[in-house]
């Protein structure tokens, strides 16, 4: 039938650190039971790459979601976290390609040195921070915190 359908226009999924964590962490167990655990007879290790979030939110509470997954899989899990808003690197990327192609002048670089020269970081900055910095991103904070194992064990309360 035509016309709006009830909760069209809405969110499906939750957005705060909780339901996210829980929606991150379901899908991985949810993975882990459809495919994940039959690529190996004993599986021993996970790998865990996730986009901290675009406010650089606490990692805790998905700690302790995938904490639980390891307890119940037996599952060593290494959980890496991007620095906040990383999806939105590639518009910094762009802008530095922007400027090789605005320096080539349509014509075909003359050399290696030419692109390397056009792409070098400043001096005292680092590839990551020129991007972050292009991007109007923060420098990230805590990063010993978005990178950790959890060991199968008993799941912390």
């Amino acid at each position: 039938p035509a016309g709006p359908r009830p909760g069209a226009g809405r969110a499906a999924l939750p957005f705060d650190d909780a339901g996210t964590a829980a929606l991150i962490a379901s899908t991985v167990r949810h993975w882990w039971e459809l495919e994940g655990s039959g690529h190996r007879p004993r599986p021993e290790r996970l790998l865990v790459v996730v986009e901290a979030g675009s406010q650089a939110t606490s990692p805790d509470t998905l700690r302790r979601a995938l904490a639980e997954f390891a307890a119940v899989s037996g599952t060593e899990v290494t959980a890496c976290h991007l620095p906040p808003a990383t999806l939105r690197w590639p518009t910094a990327e762009h802008r530095l390609s922007c400027q090789v192609t605005a320096r080539w002048d349509g014509l075909p670089a003359a050399g290696e040195h030419v692109l390397i020269g056009t792409v070098a970081p400043l001096q005292g900055h680092s590839a990551p921070a020129r991007a972050r910095a292009l991007a109007g991103l923060p420098a990230p904070r805590g990063a010993e915190q978005w990178n950790y194992i959890l060991h199968p064990g008993p799941a912390a309360p």
